[in-house]
């Protein structure tokens, strides 16, 4: 069942301050990409979704910046939806790739709905904006073709902005992929010392009690 969350929280007390300015990037970026996109008709509310399970954090960010700021002069509705069975028709739906959503069961559905698809971490050219966490800073890239199929119109000041060949976007997803690898690695090394040092430690603790 879908879910409005006008007048909802969720906490964000478990995220890292890392997690919390990237909900708040992320926010910002797609409120700054509906300057450079024209729907077929004015909306009122704009309606902007968010499909995946536990992402209450990001969809707390856009309800607070829905109760300040406007999309092309109309009030911002946050709708939050568990499973692409729950879709309904929005202005903006967002997906991250960590939910393994086939993009090709939504966009169908995009297209009808003259609908802007934005997601994060997909490859190359999969939606209609995709954009990826690198470092301290996003990149983004425009599919023109789906933006057309589904009845939109998107500003040329905005292809200057995105990254338009693919050989640039593998290079920079590649450049990403090694330095989570690497994160990964650093953290099982950290997990693995962390036991070993924790083995010590109880036979310390073992040896002091036979002493006594």
């Amino acid at each position: 069942m879908a879910i409005g969350v006008n007048g909802m929280a969720w906490s964000q007390d478990h995220l890292t301050e890392k997690e919390s300015v990237r909900n708040k990037q992320r926010v910002n970026y797609i409120y700054n990409f509906t300057e450079f996109i024209t729907w077929k008709e004015a909306h009122n509310p704009f309606v902007i979704g968010v499909l995946g399970v536990n992402e209450g954090a990001l969809v707390d960010e856009f309800e607070k910046s829905a109760q300040k700021r406007t999309i092309k002069g109309s009030k911002v509705k946050i709708l939050y939806f568990e499973s692409v069975d729950e879709i309904q028709e929005t202005q903006i739906l967002f997906i991250h790739n960590m939910h393994k959503v086939d993009l090709s069961k939504v966009l169908k559905q995009m297209y009808v709905n003259n609908t802007l698809l934005v997601t994060e971490n997909y490859e190359f050219g999969q939606s209609m904006i995709n954009f990826m966490e690198f470092g301290e800073e996003f990149h983004f890239s425009v599919n023109s073709q789906q933006l057309r199929d589904a009845g939109l119109l998107v500003a040329p000041r905005m292809l200057n902005y995105s990254i338009q060949v693919q050989k640039d976007w593998d290079e920079i997803y590649q450049r990403l992929t090694e330095e989570r690898n690497l994160i990964d690695d650093q953290s099982k090394e950290l997990l693995r010392l962390q036991t070993l040092v924790s083995e010590q430690e109880n036979r310390l603790q073992l040896q002091r009690s036979r002493i006594i």
